[in-house]
């Protein structure tokens, strides 16, 4: 591997060198004077023009938190070698380990103030939203009666698999997620009725742990290849998604800490409601239990379990956070009346 890396490097005027693989993409390059961190990409020629925008904005809003690349003797941003794209970034080590509340507070404060710099005002149809809403809500119905019906068949059962103890074990809180989803259904298009506006901002696309580095001077999030113009709300869900199908999530901090990001960039009611709802989505559920039920699933029984465990978690963390959402909810509704 040391040839292709050497020809790369040579694109950004580095040729002595060290160099250290760090997983099968990304290799720490050591030199007298300093340390990068070369990355080969997954982006695509389709990919590139958004992943170039992404430090256009940066440079423009001044986002000091988004991780540069550095620019090739030909000025551009990466280099294209054996059809792979490469990129050349600086090397930040991870600070001395904090405390995990502080950690959560930086993120959200980093998050949020890149979306908050990057916002831009859009017009949606109120007419699609509710036909929208109207299906989804729908769709809400059909889990619940799906939900009924499994767990009425398996307690007829003389014995019951494990899999299908779980599912009954688990009724009521699936049954409290379904019926909180349906009322935050309702908040939202209510919410959009009153104000039709929505904001766009500059989102990671694929926020998780391994893509902060808490720095002892700021929080730097990198591997921009999968970001894109869009709802916040959906860079949020993202993070969260990752983060609370882990049995040690830090779910207590997220939730206490939330106000953080929100004092950075104000979320609007309907985002609100928004952030409730994908907190709450229950689709990766029903398909593990529509998989065992019409036994289509390629994974034994106790594959199939621990993914049920994993959904389930995140919906009951769900449940959890959006509590602190309601009283969000509530505050900014009272804001936006005085206003």
């Amino acid at each position: 591997m040391l040839d292709p890396i050497r020809k790369i490097l040579q694109e950004y005027h580095v040729e002595h060198f060290d160099y250290a693989k760090l997983t099968n993409r990304t290799y720490k390059i050591d030199t007298y004077q300093t340390s990068y961190v070369l990355k080969k990409s997954r982006l695509t020629p389709k990919s590139l023009p958004m992943w170039n925008r992404v430090y256009q904005l940066a440079a423009q809003e001044s986002l000091a938190s988004v991780l540069p690349v550095y620019m090739t003797r030909r000025r551009e941003s990466y280099v294209s070698y054996n059809n792979e794209i490469y990129y050349l970034s600086p090397w930040k080590e991870k600070g001395d380990k904090q405390d995990q509340t502080d950690g959560i507070k930086s993120l959200y404060e980093t998050l949020g103030s890149i979306h908050y710099k990057t916002k831009q005002r859009q017009e949606v149809w109120t007419e699609d939203i509710e036909q929208k809403i109207t299906h989804d809500k729908n769709r809400v119905k059909m889990y619940q009666d799906t939900l009924i019906k499994c767990v009425e068949a398996y307690e007829k059962r003389h014995y019951m698999s494990p899999f299908e103890l779980r599912i009954c074990m688990q009724y009521r809180d699936i049954q409290k997620v379904l019926s909180e989803l349906d009322n935050w259904y309702d908040c939202y298009l209510e919410d959009f009725q009153d104000e039709p506006t929505v904001y766009h901002s500059l989102c990671h696309g694929n926020l998780t742990n391994q893509h902060v580095i808490q720095h002892t001077e700021r929080t730097y999030f990198i591997n921009w290849e999968k970001a894109f113009i869009g709802s916040p709300v959906h860079d949020l869900s993202i993070y969260f998604f990752h983060t609370l199908s882990y049995h040690d999530n830090p779910i207590e901090q997220l939730a206490t800490s939330f106000s953080v990001y929100q004092n950075q960039n104000p979320l609007l009611q309907k985002e609100i409601s928004l952030l409730a709802i994908s907190l709450l989505q229950p689709h990766s559920y029903f398909q593990i239990l529509e998989r065992y039920s019409e036994k289509k699933s390629d994974k034994a029984q106790p594959f199939q379990l621990k993914s049920l465990e994993q959904c389930f978690r995140r919906l009951l963390n769900g449940l959890h956070l959006q509590e602190v959402l309601y009283d969000l909810r509530d505050e900014t509704k009272e804001q936006e009346i005085e206003e």
